[in-house]
């Protein structure tokens, strides 16, 4: 009951702290960092936790992002760097001891859409590439992974109703084997 009882006050604090401060909130006020906190009170004893660290460019976009476990360690550590039109281009991401773990670039076409994500390792080896697709209406409906060899590791599909909202979502590995399927109802 009492574990419960830290749960849900948890999830109400987690709940507060992700509305208490929105994106254009943060870039209006030229925030350069955000710090979440979060104490509990198990035992009669408070236990004070980091939640997450966030640092921001001029323009308000996240370029470090900390997320740290219940137990108040770190979980993810990335930073980010934008275009001048606000599109990620480049993200690190780091291992808890801060050594670069993994390195993603993304190339956009003229509309502004990822189409290429290429992924590297820590000594920037090539690893994956991620082409991703659009339909007319500028919906993701393909997103094919491919190894440094350029063999298809797995491609995802969406497909969407009239209104653009995604009804299906598909994935299947190299053979076209099914790996992981949603539907999605949506009554209007």
């Amino acid at each position: 009951m009492k574990f419960k009882f830290i749960l849900i006050i948890q999830s109400l604090l987690f709940v507060i702290g992700v509305n208490a401060q929105s994106k254009k909130d943060l870039k209006n006020s030229k925030a350069k960092s955000f710090r979440e906190v979060q104490t509990v009170v198990e035992d009669g004893k408070e236990i004070t936790t980091n939640v997450i660290f966030q640092r921001f460019d001029s323009e308000g976009e996240v370029i470090e992002e900390i997320d740290y476990d219940k137990d108040g360690k770190e979980k993810s550590h990335y930073t980010a760097v934008y275009n001048k039109n606000g599109d990620k281009i480049e993200e690190t991401t780091y291992a808890t001891d801060g050594k670069v773990k993994k390195k993603k670039t993304y190339k956009y076409n003229a509309k502004g859409d990822r189409i290429e994500e290429i992924h590297n390792d820590a000594s920037g080896k090539f690893i994956e590439k991620v082409i991703i697709s659009y339909n007319a209406n500028g919906d993701r409906v393909t997103e094919v992974s491919m190894d440094s060899n350029n063999n298809v590791l797995e491609k995802k599909f969406y497909v969407y109703d009239k209104k653009g909202l995604v009804t299906q979502y598909k994935k299947v590995d190299a053979s076209g084997k099914l790996l992981e399927e949603t539907r999605y109802t949506i009554e209007y």
